[in-house]
């Protein structure tokens, strides 16, 4: 992966997550159009799931570069998606018409380790590819 692309992927996930944090600190009710209103609750709490898995992978890319183990990677990335996602549950309980609820952040959760095999192929190629290029560059041409 390019610097270019590993860019992107980083400023896609920063998005991401700021647009996860919209969402989750608007007030319910409230949004743009009532946005929320419209989504039956039951389908609100699934949306944790992918949203989360969304998030683990994008965090995994693109903390992955420049380290040696996918593991180590994979790690650090599913540690701060559930905080962010603890955090933001939290900061929910302050907000009108919203709640902090531990069904959510372990949806969150949920979320995080039904995507970690993806993430865990995605980073290992990615740093497979890195060692192959950096093994490339050391050779005399």
């Amino acid at each position: 992966m390019t610097h270019r692309a590993i860019g992107i992927v980083r400023a896609a996930t920063g998005v991401f997550a700021a647009l996860l944090a919209v969402v989750s600190l608007l007030p319910a009710g409230r949004g743009p159009g009532g946005w929320d209103s419209h989504i039956h609750p039951a389908l609100q709490n699934s949306l944790h799931v992918p949203s989360y898995a969304i998030l683990l992978v994008g965090l995994a890319m693109s903390v992955a570069p420049g380290r040696r183990s996918a593991g180590g990677a994979l790690l650090l990335a599913a540690v701060l998606s559930a905080a962010y996602g603890g955090v933001l549950e939290a900061f929910q309980a302050f907000v009108p018409g919203r709640t902090a609820a531990v069904d959510d952040a372990l949806l969150n959760v949920a979320g995080i380790a039904l995507a970690m095999p993806v993430a865990w192929w995605l980073t290992r190629r990615l740093l497979a590819r890195q060692a192959a290029e950096l093994e490339q560059a050391k050779r005399p041409t």
